[in-house]
């Protein structure tokens, strides 16, 4: 990129996410925001209201700090840096993330799981695996899209592989240093748990997800 641009009129920009949190219209197997509001909805559905849902890992991932990247967060430091091509061009690295301070999954899974009305609390002793869950009760999604008018296959297509690897097994501290993207100017920051809240409400919209005032009607149908 460096020699195709040299002498030209463009430049170029290295954006560096870490797990992008998010929404397409379109859905995608491995959008983890998607995996864990079709999870959370399906065990709202099984095991109703107040359920205690425990973090489907193991004690040192859920203390593991790191910082999600909500796409709009994404997007803004695009359109930064394609402002600002003398300060940020000339094949320069930004790591972006929601915020300079890290997140673990100890502050975002209680607030995650409350959104369903459903208790998130640290791991027991045998972890749950996501997609285990999830395909144990497949039946209970087609019920849900059946009255919604969602997608019947989508707990299928989603990768919960990829799911299951970025909540559990990405389980080490990999907080970024985002001192660079400051010293360009770029100082937007989100609470990570708000920007799930927003892609899933997104997800609502899309029909991706059943509507948040059906949720206290799922049990009790299924």
């Amino acid at each position: 990129m460096n020699e195709l641009s040299r002498g030209k009129r463009w430049t170029w920009t290295e954006i560096r996410p870490d797990g992008v949190v998010g929404f397409v219209p379109g859905s995608n197997a491995m959008n983890m925001a998607q995996g864990f509001g079709l999870y959370l909805t399906l065990q709202r559905a099984v095991k109703g209201k107040g359920a205690v849902v425990p973090y489907p890992g193991h004690m040192h991932g859920y203390h593991a700090k790191h910082g999600d990247t909500f796409q709009d967060i994404l997007a803004k430091m695009e359109i930064h840096t394609a402002l600002h091509p003398e300060t940020c061009g000339n094949g320069q690295a930004f790591n972006i993330t929601d915020a300079q301070k890290p997140v673990t999954w100890a502050e975002l899974w209680p607030r995650l799981c409350e959104h369903f009305g459903l208790v998130g609390s640290e791991p027991s002793e045998s972890p749950q695996d996501l997609g285990a869950f999830v395909k144990k009760h497949e039946d209970v999604w087609r019920a849900i899209a059946t009255k919604y008018g969602l997608n019947e296959e989508l707990v299928a297509q989603q990768g919960w592989g990829h799911t299951q690897y970025m909540i559990v097994d990405f389980d080490f501290d990999r907080q970024m240093d985002l001192s660079k993207a400051r010293s360009v100017g770029f100082k937007e920051e989100i609470d990570t748990a708000q920007g799930y809240l927003i892609a899933w409400e997104r997800m609502r919209a899309a029909k991706i997800l059943p509507p948040s005032e059906a949720l206290d009607s799922l049990q009790s149908r299924i």
